[in-house]
């Protein structure tokens, strides 16, 4: 269990999957308590927040694209990112949800100043870096790693960065990485797409 403090008081509490990283419950002082159901991959399969629930349908980069009504007749949430995770649209009907770009969790107050928790480091979507050095330092003959606040290399809709510390294949690319800040001579490998994907509701939301 986990706090945050503003201004000398106690504002959110958070609960995570065991010891790990995965935050699965927000208690908020004078607001909803958001809950997520998570799967035994700690990928997210809900969302609630005491009055509104959803199951959660994922785009290949893991982000929250749409919520299915409890009844899972109908589409009741959807929400559209741009490459580096900015909201370019939404349709919701009144659930809170903080688990959005990626599946992660957004920190900030401000949904128009979004700020993403990715593990070690913090990152900012409207920026579209991290607002933390990396600890790796780089590599010479990788020019774009010496910019330690770079986000995904800079590919952001190939790429994903999901412990703030190296770039790795959204599932569904199977394009090919290198995992530097553990071994900067290490081969490429490739990550291949997940092989079952849960069935869409008949009615999908048109965001247009």
């Amino acid at each position: 269990m986990r706090t945050r403090v503003l201004n000398g008081a106690t504002t959110d509490t958070y609960r995570y999957v065991g010891s790990g990283e995965t935050a699965w419950r927000i208690e908020t002082g004078g607001g909803p308590t958001r809950t997520s159901g998570i799967g035994p991959d700690e990928a997210r399969l809900s969302v609630g927040d005491g009055t509104s629930f959803a199951w959660t349908l994922p785009d290949l980069h893991g982000s929250t694209a749409a919520g299915v009504n409890a009844a899972e007749t109908a589409i009741s949430h959807a929400w559209r990112y741009d490459g580096y995770g900015r909201l370019t649209a939404s349709l919701s009907s009144g659930l809170v949800n903080p688990w959005l770009y990626q599946g992660r969790l957004q920190l900030s107050p401000d949904n128009a100043h979004p700020l993403y928790e990715f593990s070690a480091r913090f990152y900012d979507p409207n920026l579209g870096v991290f607002t933390q050095l990396d600890a790796y330092a780089g590599d010479a003959q990788d020019p774009r790693s010496l910019n330690r606040y770079l986000y995904a290399a800079a590919n952001p809709a190939t790429l994903i960065d999901p412990t703030g510390h190296k770039s790795e294949a959204g599932a569904g690319t199977g394009t090919m990485t290198r995992d530097q800040s553990a071994d900067p001579s290490a081969s490429p490998r490739v990550r291949k797409p997940p092989g079952a994907t849960r069935a869409k509701p008949d009615n999908p939301v048109d965001l247009s």
